[in-house]
């Protein structure tokens, strides 16, 4: 029986205009291109299922970066570590306060060789306790 994906790929671009990675986001339906009407870590949830379980990532991405989009609870919960880290970036949402258990989470996450990103950052004082750096273009 055939299983129902609804994935968006949204491309993301360098300097150059060159596609140099790709967001996956989940989507109520192949017909609508909105978010779902799903908690956050569910619809988070569903991106990791479908991109690993019920896709083929690296062909999904053409070999490019998987963003994906992580709510507090799935920064903190251990589970993301079964996720390639040379295959995602992990997107910390905007609303994701930076207290000490995702601060920790994001730095052993670091030490483990896991990109993140911050999303729809625009400033502030976030960045610093969670140790990230300025995003440069799609730098590794």
């Amino acid at each position: 029986m055939p299983t129902d994906v609804n994935l968006a790929r949204q491309p993301i671009f360098d300097r150059d205009i060159v596609v140099c990675s790709y967001e996956l986001l989940s989507r109520s339906s192949s017909l609508l291109d909105h978010f779902s009407d799903l908690d956050p870590s569910a619809a988070t949830g569903r991106v990791i299922g479908d991109a690993f379980l019920n896709l083929d990532l690296r062909g999904l991405t053409d070999g490019l970066p998987a963003y994906i989009n992580f709510t507090r609870d799935r920064l903190v919960d251990a589970s993301v570590r079964a996720l390639p880290a040379d295959a995602v970036v992990i997107e910390v949402l905007d609303g994701v306060e930076a207290d000490e258990e995702v601060v920790a989470a994001c730095r052993a996450l670091g030490d483990a060789g896991y990109r993140l990103a911050l999303d729809d950052w625009v400033g502030g004082h976030l960045r610093r306790p969670l140790g990230l750096s300025p995003l440069v273009g799609c730098a590794a």
